[in-house]
């Protein structure tokens, strides 16, 4: 019996020990979910019936690699507009200047180099007008046969020229860019208006023929009315007059009038004339030797007087000059020479034809225009 209720008393002792709270010192662990691969969310889409959408791919992003700056070269543009009318002339400081620019060695002694005509802008920075023609020169020096000038070349002479008008009138410049500019300087504008008459005068001088009128037109805006004469007082035969219709062959024959138009033309060529000190002579060629002398009447009764001086730098005589309001001037342009040949033509007038003309530079252009001769 006392061996029976020891063991009970026994195993109610452990009995309650295991029922005891655990000792807090020690940690409780908690047991641990594994970690269950969960299906790809396409599949668990796929499954509940819904579509997938399109996914755009990005391309991996490239790595910017550093580049060097491109510089292009762009030519200078300096766009000048026309000279207004009137043109201030050189003063007497600016006379002496132009005459000193050594144009006969500037040009290629500073621009000695290989130098096409991209390059010669960058070669040289220009200040004072010489520098300009000089630089306008030596672009006309490296031009091949029947070659147009640049833009560059243009603007070059244009700057010199503005800064000081008395350059265009040196000899190198005058034969390189004289007639390069349409429209140089602004017509005069009191003689934009109808000539209404005419008063022309024409003699030639060479080896051969000579040829020598004095030609009238009247009426030159509506029914032109034209007579004339050969210089010394012998009348021009006109169509229906006399032996018109059988003329000697050296005759020319003057109709009785004119296209209108042919004479109206002259008025938009009164451009370009520049400022110079007197009129003068520009002897280029031998054996072709026309002098001309013209006077267009408007309708406002005004007057313009043209001539020549005798010069024959263009074959058929000139350049043109002019007096208005006491300043003399010279057309630097074939413009208003080609409108007379025009006129001419309309005419029946055959020019002077020389025989054996040479022609070459007339090196004291300069000195006639601004009367700087020693």
């Amino acid at each position: 019996m006392k061996k029976l209720i020891a063991t009970l008393l026994l195993l109610s002792i452990v009995l309650v020990a295991c029922a005891a709270p655990a000792d807090p010192a020690e940690p409780v662990f908690e047991p641990v979910e594994e970690n269950v691969e969960a299906p790809p969310t396409a599949e668990l889409e796929a499954a509940a019936g819904v579509e997938e959408e399109p996914q755009s791919e990005e391309a991996p992003a490239e790595e910017e690699v550093p580049t060097e700056p491109v510089v292009e070269e762009v030519p200078v543009e300096m766009d000048f507009e026309t000279f207004a009318w009137p043109v201030t002339p050189p003063s007497s400081d600016q006379i002496v200047e132009a005459k000193v620019c050594d144009l006969a060695n500037l040009p290629r002694n500073r621009y000695a180099g290989e130098f096409t005509l991209d390059e010669l802008r960058g070669v040289y920075e220009p200040v004072i007008a010489c520098d300009w023609v000089v630089l306008a020169l030596a672009y006309v020096e490296r031009l091949e046969e029947d070659q147009a000038l640049p833009q560059e070349a243009i603007n070059a002479y244009l700057e010199g020229i503005r800064l000081n008008p008395a350059l265009a009138l040196r000899t190198q410049v005058f034969y390189a860019y004289f007639g390069t500019v349409n429209g140089l300087v602004d017509a005069p504008p009191t003689f934009a208006q109808n000539i209404v008459a005419i008063e022309l005068q024409y003699d030639w001088n060479g080896l051969g023929n000579p040829a020598a009128y004095q030609v009238s037109i009247t009426d030159a805006n509506t029914t032109p009315v034209v007579t004339g004469e050969i210089s010394g007082g012998e009348p021009l035969l006109q169509s229906g007059e006399g032996d018109a219709a059988d003329p000697p062959p050296e005759t020319p024959v003057l109709p009785t009038t004119v296209d209108p138009g042919a004479v109206q033309a002259l008025v938009l060529t009164l451009t370009d004339f520049w400022p110079v000190a007197q009129r003068f002579n520009v002897f280029a060629c031998n054996d072709n030797f026309p002098d001309w002398s013209l006077t267009l009447t408007f309708e406002d009764g005004s007057t313009l007087e043209l001539v020549t001086e005798g010069s024959n730098f263009l074959p058929a005589g000139g350049p043109w000059q002019v007096e208005i309001d006491g300043q003399a001037y010279v057309q630097l342009s074939e413009s208003f020479s080609n409108a007379m040949n025009d006129l001419m033509v309309a005419l029946g007038l055959p020019l002077g034809q020389p025989l054996s003309m040479s022609c070459f530079p007339d090196e004291a252009i300069f000195d006639y225009a601004y009367n700087t001769l020693e």
